[in-house]
């Protein structure tokens, strides 16, 4: 495997990928997380918004995009579902390590650096993800959440 190390002091270069479905709710707070990331080592190149969205989520992607050339709406021609989004997003990258991150979650400021930062730093490492972590109060909500953690606590980590 290739490691995406700091040669030369250059800066990783990052696609995200973003599959939505009629997102309007959250994917322009979204984008503005992702956009507001801090960064010290990675440059997002670009961020793919993969959408098949019938409410205002294009709109507001497109609007973004007109302020942040990175950021580019890919329409699908057909409805493809979640692994069709993605497959089309790994079709349309441009950057070496891609990162996908769901159009409703909230990013806190170094979520991305700190994801890709093992893939350049650590040897063997090809893959790593996050844990989400629910913002509302709901106690079923939450309860659904702890459960899935611990549930992921147990469940062997694939090597």
């Amino acid at each position: 495997m290739e490691k995406h190390g700091l040669e030369d002091e250059k800066l990783l270069q990052v696609s995200i990928g973003i599959p939505a479905y009629n997102e309007e709710g959250t994917i322009g707070e979204m984008l503005g997380r992702i956009l507001a990331q801090r960064l010290k080592n990675l440059l997002i190149k670009e961020i793919l918004v993969v959408s098949e969205s019938a409410d205002h989520t294009n709109e507001i992607v497109e609007k973004i995009s007109n302020q942040d050339a990175r950021v580019r709406l890919v329409k699908s021609e057909k409805r493809l579902g979640l692994s069709g989004a993605l497959n089309l997003f790994i079709r349309k990258a441009t950057s070496p390590i891609l990162v996908i991150i769901d159009a409703d979650t909230f990013l806190e400021p170094d979520t991305v650096e700190n994801l890709v930062k093992p893939l350049a730093f650590e040897d063997g490492v090809g893959g790593t993800s996050g844990q989400k972590v629910p913002i509302t109060r709901s106690p079923i909500v939450r309860a659904f959440w702890e459960l899935h953690h611990e549930f992921c606590c147990v469940t062997p980590n694939v090597q």
